[in-house]
């Protein structure tokens, strides 16, 4: 439902301003996405530290945290703030006027998601997904009515002040339902967070820089206009890795509760490879549907960005690797081996930074732009892949784990090359129909593994008879 509604939006958005506004609003997007560091890494101990004291039995600890880390991000957040707002008064004037009163949003928009992130992390810490599930959905909800009333009547400034609205009800909501409680508080404690936290951050901010990088050498290289165009592609990578991110969000507390009962690293083991294989059996189901998708519902839903269809096919490959980046990323910070990740991360960085500059100097646009991100997720993960195994696998289990789980990758973009290149009808409709069967019939021997080692079946009948029952 939460994907459903994204997209409904994103169309909407997308018609509504246009490719030039939304390559604005994906810039100050990006602000407000690095001016979350501010938090200097503590909300990471949140989502970490508070399920590690739980694990050990110490709850008042546990809430000792919680207070901590939601005093200390409003008061960062609101001195942030400040600084955007002191920049924009100095340095504003020679920017589009769009991008400069559009940038006025941010420090309301980055407050009330902090506070609201926090409130949705300490769930999620707790184990109450089903509320911060609901509250994601309903969010949708009220951003997708609030974008439809103001952008259609007022353009970009109904968009901006739909996006403030939709922030502070997020906060109401969480504060009514959640009965989230916490005393204003510092002591020394805020270090030990801090200490464990920032170096989370940092790999966080190269990480984050990893996944858009190629937005900033577009904005910078290739305008605002081939922004907005490149970010209807994105548009279908985000919604695919909305799956490993809602994924991972369930794991982190299992991964750290279960650490911090005898704090040995094989017993995340199971953890690990259960998650790795989910991801490769899912991710190409996902992946291949919206590569189908992605001409039909450009052509018909955004005309004006029919350029972004080729770009868009290749990003969705790269989302295969970024999905298995999780797992063992998790497992490393889980056992306090995070530090590792640091020399991984800012070696694929530097490879991207390289190579995206290349491709768009040497003319290959947005097509070698996106080539480029799927090498380096697969570069990322390749390294990572080869640190975690020295905790939990022999050379040969390695070796069998690591071509099992590049294998999918490598048939399903055969599989999809193939239908892209002899399928081809003159009817767009009955050309996504034919393909998608055939993609299916190939997919078949991923639905049955899905069954044999997850149920998913079942599962899938429970959940679609979960109402019925409470009904009865």
């Amino acid at each position: 439902m939460t994907q459903f509604l994204a997209v409904i939006a994103g169309i909407v958005t997308r018609n509504f301003l246009g490719p030039y506004l939304m390559g604005i609003w994906s810039t100050i997007q990006l602000v407000i996405s690095y001016c979350e560091y501010s938090s200097l890494g503590i909300d990471a101990a949140l989502s970490r530290e508070f399920p590690f004291c739980i694990g050990k039995g110490d709850k008042e600890g546990a809430n000792r945290i919680r207070d901590l880390v939601t005093s200390f991000g409003l008061v960062t957040a609101a001195i942030t703030s400040v600084g955007i707002l002191s920049y924009i008064l100095l340095f504003g004037k020679q920017w589009p006027p769009y991008l400069f009163w559009g940038l006025f949003v941010a420090p309301l928009l980055l407050i009330t998601q902090r506070f609201s992130n926090v409130m949705v992390g300490w769930l999620r810490a707790s184990k109450q997904f089903e509320l911060a599930g609901a509250q994601i959905v309903l969010s949708g909800f009220v951003n997708l009515l609030l974008i439809i009333l103001l952008t259609s009547q007022l353009k970009f400034a109904g968009f901006l002040i739909a996006m403030v609205l939709s922030c502070f009800f997020n906060v109401a909501f969480l504060l009514k339902k959640a009965h989230f409680h916490f005393i204003f508080r510092f002591n020394r404690e805020i270090f030990r967070l801090i200490s464990f936290g920032l170096p989370l951050l940092i790999l966080s901010i190269f990480f984050d820089l990893l996944r858009s990088i190629d937005k900033i050498f577009v904005i910078r290289y290739l305008g605002f206009e081939q922004m907005g165009i490149y970010g209807v592609a994105t548009m279908a990578t985000v919604l695919a890795t909305k799956i490993p991110d809602s994924i991972v969000i369930i794991l982190i507390p299992h991964f750290h509760e279960k650490f911090g009962e005898r704090e040995e690293a094989r017993d995340l083991k199971r953890l690990v490879d259960r998650s790795a294989s989910a991801y490769s059996l899912i991710m190409p189901l996902v992946i291949g549907t919206a590569w189908i998708f992605s001409s039909l519902f450009v052509t018909y839903f955004l005309p004006k960005f029919t350029a972004a269809v080729s770009s868009m096919k290749l990003l969705l490959l790269s989302t295969y690797f970024f999905a298995l980046f999780y797992p063992y990323s998790n497992f490393l910070i889980a056992i306090k081996r995070h530090l590792i990740l640091f020399p991984i991360i800012a070696f694929t960085l530097f490879v991207q930074v390289f190579f995206t500059f290349f491709v768009i100097k040497s003319g290959f646009g947005l097509n070698g732009v996106a080539s480029v991100a799927i090498f380096c997720y697969f570069l990322n993960f390749f390294w990572l892949f080869v640190i975690a195994a020295r905790f939990l696998y022999n050379a040969k289990e390695a070796l069998m784990k690591f071509f099992f789980l590049a294998s999918f990758f490598i048939a399903l973009a055969v599989i999809l090359t193939c239908l892209d290149r002899w399928c081809v009808m003159a009817s767009l409709m009955q050309q996504t129909i034919l393909q998608l069967s055939l993609f299916f019939l190939s997919s078949i021997p991923i639905f049955i593994l899905l069954e044999r080692e997850f149920g998913a079946l079942g599962h899938i009948l429970d959940f679609l008879t979960r109402d019925k029952k409470r009904a009865i």
